[in-house]
């Protein structure tokens, strides 16, 4: 556990060295959200959502941007901060490119309110998903059981259930080739061996 350990020590200083080489680049993105990922394997909330909040403006319409503003707002959740979970899955809703960012984004609020006993507000809101959703069979049911399930706590007054599975989060992009579009005029040749190696280094 200790060489783990140092090892993880030392992916997380290189990258940092290569986010601060590489500032404002894809590759420093992507290595920012593997530094977030290390961060939460040690329990280090905070330097997690500190990691991940540069790549998380939502505004710019980076799809990378999208996986990072979902991780923050688990991140909160995690830690035990459901308000601010709920924020930061609004920003996706507000600024979804994609439905299905808003229908993950809308069903993770849901599901919290479910927890914090807020029927109402998940059930307005599940009830809104099943009506929005007809080209995803498998999604709508997935609300439409949940919908059910929220229903019949409000109906019988019933305490909050301790865990409501979370929805899958969409999978994040591929890292988009080193070609005349990188940003910045130091890419990094070798870029993407720091991600990489934060990848392997898990385990």
């Amino acid at each position: 556990i200790t060489a783990q350990s140092a090892d993880l020590e030392t992916i997380r200083g290189e990258l940092g060295l290569f986010i601060d080489q590489y500032p404002g680049t894809e590759y420093a993105k992507q290595a920012r959200v593997v530094l977030a990922e290390l961060e939460l394997r040690r329990d280090s909330l905070s330097a997690a959502i500190q990691a991940l909040e540069p790549v998380a403006d939502l505004g710019s319409g980076d799809p990378l941007a999208f996986t990072a503003a979902g991780m923050i707002a688990a991140t909160y959740e995690q830690g035990g901060d459901p308000g601010q979970a709920v924020e930061w899955y609004g920003r996706i809703d507000t600024n979804a490119r994609f439905e299905y960012q808003r229908h993950f984004a809308l069903g993770e609020q849901a599901r919290i309110y479910t927890a914090q006993g807020r029927y109402e507000e998940a059930i307005a809101i599940y009830e809104s998903l099943v009506d929005e959703i007809d080209d995803d069979p498998t999604g709508q049911e997935i609300f439409r059981v949940r919908l059910g399930e929220v229903r019949a706590l409000h109906a019988l007054g019933g305490a909050p259930p301790e865990a409501v599975p979370t929805m899958a989060p969409p999978a994040a992009p591929q890292a988009p080739p080193a070609s005349d579009d990188a940003s910045g005029d130091g890419a990094p040749e070798g870029g993407t061996e720091v991600g990489t190696g934060g990848s392997e280094g898990e385990g």
